[in-house]
Order: structure tokens, then sequence, then C-alpha cells
């Protein structure tokens, strides 16, 4: 049975298994939804979506670490028992994917390019501000007037991308430090980790505050046995 996604609302902890790792670009696309809940709901129908490619694994001698002669039968059972489930997720998953299309792209790689440009200031140690007038979003506002962005041409525009998509920014910045190497591994969350922390447990010059409120942020979290995934 699906999980409800009320259930996981106030749990800001995402498990990535092994078999999991290798759809970190989608647990990415899931992110692009614009609520949490929306965001958590995308992220279920990601882990269907490789329940529904095991069995084809279980069939790959190149497959995962964590397939066995005996994870074999197992896996493409409880595979076969959840057809319907498996068919809605990935119903609702193809809708997300052409919202992420439609512009989700766009804006969560704008959140991700104001977020770099924080995490270069919080390196360098200038901490500047984000919504000052000389603040981050005005060189992402010239940014985009000078390349005619969408979207990131506007203060209002940025501010809003910005608040809406600041908490899950970081796993998308690992994935393009990594974006040259087709292995993905539980580095690239490590990584990810790195960045949540920068931005939540660093404030602008001169505040209190931190530049992303850890309340606001989802945590990757590698899980360390391996295992196929959880059905």
């Amino acid at each position: 049975m699906r999980r409800a996604v009320e259930a996981l609302l106030d749990d800001p902890i995402v498990g990535i298994s092994d078999a999991e790792l290798r759809y970190l670009p989608f647990f990415d696309i899931a992110l692009s939804e614009d609520t949490r809940e929306a965001r958590l709901r995308a992220i279920e129908n990601v882990r269907y979506e490789v329940i529904a490619a095991s069995p084809a694994e279980v069939l790959d001698p190149d497959g995962p670490d964590w397939l066995t002669s005996s994870s074999l039968v197992r896996t493409m059972r409880a595979a076969a028992g959840r057809v319907e489930e498996i068919d809605t997720a990935a119903r609702e998953f193809a809708e997300t994917v052409r919202r992420y299309e439609a512009g989700a792209e766009r804006r969560l790689n704008i959140a991700r390019e104001t977020g770099l440009l924080v995490v270069r200031s919080i390196l360098e140690g200038t901490f500047r501000g984000v919504h000052s007038e000389t603040g981050i979003l005005t060189d992402i506002e010239a940014i985009g007037r000078a390349e005619a962005i969408r979207g990131a041409r506007d203060q209002d525009t940025l501010r809003k991308i910005w608040k809406t998509y600041r908490g899950v920014i970081h796993l998308g910045l690992a994935l393009m430090d990594f974006d040259d190497d087709p292995e993905v591994s539980p580095v690239v969350l490590a990584r990810a980790e790195n960045y949540r922390r920068l931005l939540s447990e660093n404030c602008p010059r001169g505040t209190s505050k931190p530049y992303v409120d850890p309340s606001a942020q989802l945590i990757f979290r590698y899980m360390t046995r391996l295992k196929p995934p959880r059905f």
C-alpha cells in the first residue's frame, strides 16, 4: 500500500538506498514541485519507478550489488503484486515531468544559481545578503536581464522562486558537481549534505537568521546497508 504523504510531512529525512542512487536525477525532478507535500508525493512516485525497473535489473548481469538469486523471486513477485500502484505512480510522475519541462526546471535552476552564489559568498567569507539592494538577487536579476532568462528579470519573481526552492537546492548543486561522472555514488549525497549545512548554518553578515531555515530543508541520507527497493 502506498504511504500517505501526510505521514511524511514532519520528517525531513529522505532515505536513499543503493538501488535508488541510480535515480537521483529523478529525485531532483521530484523536487521541482512547488510545495513540500507535492515533492514528497513525487519522491514516493520515484520510488515506484525503482520498483518497476527492478524486474529488468535482476536479469541484468551487471545489475546492482544488492541483487542476489534469492532476491530475484522476491523482487519480481513484489513488483508483480503492485502493478496498479506502480501504474498510478508512473502517471503521477509523468505529470511532474510535464510541469518540470513546462517551467519548473527553469525556476529550480534559477534557485540553484542563487544558492551557488550564496555558497560562494560563504566560502569567500563575504556573507552577502540575498534580498538587500546590493544582494545576491540583484546579481541574478542582472544575469537574467542580460541573458533574457524568463523569471529571472525582476526581484519579486526571484524572491518567490528563492523562497519556494531554497530548501531543496542542495541535491541539485551536488549533482552539478558530479555532472561529468556517469557513476552516481553516495559521495553525491555527502556533498549535498555539505551544501545543506552551509546554507542552514551560516547567516548573511549582520543578521542572525540563516540563509535557509533548517525546517524548510529536506535531508537526503544514504542508507548504508545494501538492500533492494522497499516494497
